[in-house]
C-alpha cells in the first residue's frame, strides 16, 4: 500500500471516549533506526527491531505513524500507531513471526538511542485473539534512564503487506485497548483493499 493509503489507519473519539490527538508523534516516512539489545541476548535484539517495526532490519517501504491520547479512570494512556507497507505479505509475517518467537526468549533488555538509555523488563505475551491476517501482542514494564517503571504493551497486526504496531503506554487495561484498536485498523485496512481491488473496474466500467 501507498504512503497515502496508510492513511486509513486512524482512531477517533467516537471509537474510544476521551481520545484525543497528539500530533507531536506524527511520522511520515519509513523510520531507518536499527535496535540493539545491551543487555539480554541476540533474541532481545530480534524482539526490539520487531517491536517498532525498524526500517534498516524490515526493509519497509512506506510508514505512517499517528499519535493519540485516551483518558481513562483517572490516567493519561499514550497511544501510537505505526503503519507499515512491504513487498509482500511473506515481508510483512516475518515481523509477526520474528516478535511472537523471540519474546519467547527475552524476558528482560537494555538498549541506548540517542544517548538516552531504556529498558524493557517483564516481558510477557499477551492473550489477544487473532486480528487481521495474523497478530501477536506483548507487555512489559519500561523505564527511561532508570526512572520509574510505566506499563507498556504492544500488538502488532498484519494485514496483507502491511504491519500495524499499535503501542500503548500507562494503560490500566491494554488487552482491552489493543483488541479496539487492533480490530479497528484491521477493519480500515480491509476495507482499502477493496477499494484499490474495486478502482481498476471502476475506471474501466
Amino acid at each position: 500500500m501507498s504512503e497515502k493509503q496508510l492513511n486509513v489507519v486512524a482512531f477517533s473519539d467516537t471509537d474510544f471516549p476521551l481520545l484525543k490527538r497528539a500530533p507531536r508523534n506524527d511520522h511520515t516516512g519509513v523510520l531507518s533506526t536499527k535496535y540493539k539489545a545491551d543487555a539480554g541476548g541476540p533474541e532481545c535484539t530480534t524482539f526490539l527491531n520487531a517491536q517498532f517495526t525498524s526500517g534498516s532490519y524490515y526493509h519497509g517501504l512506506h510508514e505512517v505513524d499517528k499519535g493519540y491520547t485516551v483518558t481513562t479512570t483517572g490516567r493519561t494512556v499514550q497511544l501510537e500507531s505505526a503503519a507499515v507497507s512491504y513487498s509482500s505479505a511473506r515481508e510483512a509475517e516475518r515481523v509477526i513471526n520474528d516478535a511472537r518467537t523471540s519474546v519467547r526468549h527475552c524476558s528482560n533488555l537494555r538498549y541506548r538511542l540517542h544517548n538516552y538509555s531504556f529498558s524493557f523488563e517483564e516481558i510477557t505475551s499477551l492473550p489477544i485473539p487473532l486480528t487481521g491476517d495474523d497478530s501477536t501482542a506483548f507487555q512489559e514494564s519500561w523505564r527511561l534512564n532508570g526512572g520509574k517503571a510505566e506499563p507498556w504493551a504492544t500488538e502488532l497486526i498484519r494485514v496483507g503487506t502491511v504491519v500495524v504496531s499499535v503501542n500503548a503506554v500507562n494503560s490500566p487495561d491494554p488487552i482491552g485497548l489493543l483488541r479496539q484498536t487492533g480490530k479497528r485498523a484491521a477493519a480500515e485496512l480491509r476495507q482499502e483493499e477493496v477499494r484499490a481491488a474495486d478502482a481498476p473496474a471502476r475506471q474501466t466500467g
